[in-house]
Order: structure tokens, then C-alpha cells, then sequence
């Protein structure tokens, strides 16, 4: 057995606490979960929200277990604009 098994099974035990009550809060926020990835969630959220949900997200993932020390919790916001979901499809125009 490797020696660091058991913190990787804590941080995976961790995680899956927090992705639970994390998905569980973004519902009707206009937010969704998409995916983990490690230890880091993915979340697509309105521009407008995004900040709050951050900040919402950061606080629910510090506090999903109890430990002797604190756990600690960086969010990043990658905005990325227009979604090819948004776009209408169109042709390319053609070159002059």
C-alpha cells in the first residue's frame, strides 16, 4: 500500500461531501455543477452571479468536514463569451 492512500481517499471523501452540498445549493440559482475534476469543481454560472456564487461555493467547501486544521478554498472565475450555445448558427461569410 502506498503511504499517501489514505490522505488521497480522505481528500476524494472530502470532496464528494462537498460536490453534494455544493450542487444541492446551486439549484435555482442559475448555476449548474458540470463536473470534478480532482479536487476542483466546475460550475457554469450567469455572469451576473458568478462572483456570488463563488463566494457561496468557497464558503460550503471550507465547512464540509470539520478538521483540526482549517481547510482552505481558492475560487477561479474564467469567463469566457459568447457560448457556441449562445451563438445562432450561421453561415461563414464568404471571402471577397
Amino acid at each position: 500500500m502506498a503511504i499517501n492512500t489514505p490522505v488521497q481517499g480522505s481528500a476524494a471523501d472530502i470532496i464528494k461531501l462537498a460536490m453534494i452540498r455544493v450542487d444541492d445549493a446551486l439549484r435555482n440559482k442559475g448555476a449548474r455543477l458540470l463536473l470534478q475534476v480532482h479536487d476542483e469543481l466546475v460550475v457554469e454560472a450567469d455572469v451576473k452571479k458568478a462572483e456570488a456564487i463563488a463566494a457561496m461555493m468557497t464558503g460550503i467547501m471550507e465547512k464540509a468536514v470539520t478538521l483540526d486544521v482549517p481547510l482552505k478554498v481558492d475560487a477561479c472565475l474564467l469567463y469566457t463569451s459568447p457560448s457556441p450555445r449562445d451563438r445562432t448558427r450561421s453561415r461563414m461569410p464568404s471571402s471577397a
